[in-house]
């Protein structure tokens, strides 16, 4: 099963802390430290429902023998840069595949890369690398409805710290994080 392994991720977040303090209606600093790490829950929880990476990366996809074809989809976006392509061989040997060997798209959704040749690939388990950068690298390019979602986030997880509120009518904003991502949930056909 493919997974994709962060093997760097920028520590500067989308939402400033002053931004999430004015959105919770926050004065004093007494409270830092756990909005920062609301900033950072909520901007992953929206990079999870999405193939969205909001902040500088880079990522590893890493694939098993049977998933590799001719086309390989790498979903997350904005894809910036192909680091590498790599291989193991049937002694295990790990193998670079050279750029002249395969052809990139980072302008489709989603990014992929298409493979002149497939490799002789070693029978085994995340037998298949890609090393990719991600990530947008100025905030006034996240979409705006998704900067939105990570503020909604991080009001209700500083509003009710804990999974259930007893005693309260909770309603659900109307026009909330639900409705305002859904143009940024990728189809499920290249997963």
């Amino acid at each position: 099963m493919a997974n994709y392994n962060y093997t760097s991720v920028s520590a500067i977040e989308p939402i400033s802390l002053d931004l999430a303090k004015t959105h919770c209606r926050i004065d004093g600093d007494a409270e830092n430290d756990y909005l920062y790490s609301l900033i950072t829950a909520a901007r992953q929880a929206i990079e999870n429902r999405t193939w969205l990476t909001l902040v500088a990366s880079t990522i590893k996809l890493v694939m098993d023998k049977n998933e590799v074809n001719e086309y390989i989809y790498i979903n997350k976006t904005p894809v910036k840069e192909i680091v590498s392509v790599k291989y193991k061989d049937a002694n295990g040997v790990v193998q670079t595949i050279s750029t002249n060997d395969y052809e990139i798209d980072l302008e489709s959704l989603p990014a992929r890369i298409r493979l002149k040749t497939i490799p002789t690939i070693g029978d085994y388990m995340a037998a298949f690398t890609v090393e990719f950068k991600a990530g947008y690298t100025d905030v006034s390019l996240i979409p705006k409805p998704v900067m939105q979602a990570i503020l909604l986030t991080v009001g209700n997880l500083y509003e009710d710290r804990e999974s259930q509120v007893v005693g309260q009518t909770v309603n659900e904003l109307k026009d909330g994080v639900t409705n305002l991502i859904p143009p940024y949930i990728p189809p499920n056909y290249y997963i």
